[in-house]
């Protein structure tokens, strides 16, 4: 699947989430096994299908071989583990972005969306009250 970034509902945040991934096995599901410890990331935008995240660490990436990663993030208070592998790398300040297409169901998309609308409700409500 290509990374799409003119997908419809696709939410960059004004100050990116942290989180951590794990690289695992395979990509099946999160209770796969993990090959690496966790690293720290930024979510740098996220959507049902992809996000893209920014990591001082380099994750390698061999031609022609996939790697999948365990992503875990707090967003509202919801913790979430999206499971994806890496599309793209890029250098970025002093570490990598990487697009990342999330192995993802109904129901964990319905999920993604509603975290996204109460994150975009409750930066409006924080930058309502600044202005005031």
């Amino acid at each position: 699947m290509q990374y799409n970034r003119q997908e419809t509902f696709r939410r960059t945040f004004e100050h990116p989430i942290p989180g951590t991934f794990r690289l695992i096995v395979d990509g099946e599901n999160e209770a796969d096994v993990e090959i690496s410890k966790r690293g720290p990331c930024l979510i740098v935008d996220l959507s049902p299908s992809g996000m893209r995240m920014y990591s001082d660490l380099s994750i390698p990436l061999i031609p022609g071989h996939t790697v999948h990663l365990a992503i875990d993030v707090l967003l509202n208070d919801a913790p979430l583990t999206l499971v994806g592998h890496i599309v793209w790398k890029k250098p970025y300040r002093d570490g990598n972005q990487y697009g990342i297409d999330l192995k993802t169901d109904e129901m964990i998309e319905h999920t993604i969306i509603k975290e996204l609308k109460m994150h975009s409700r409750n930066e409006l409500a924080e930058s309502k009250k600044k202005d005031k």
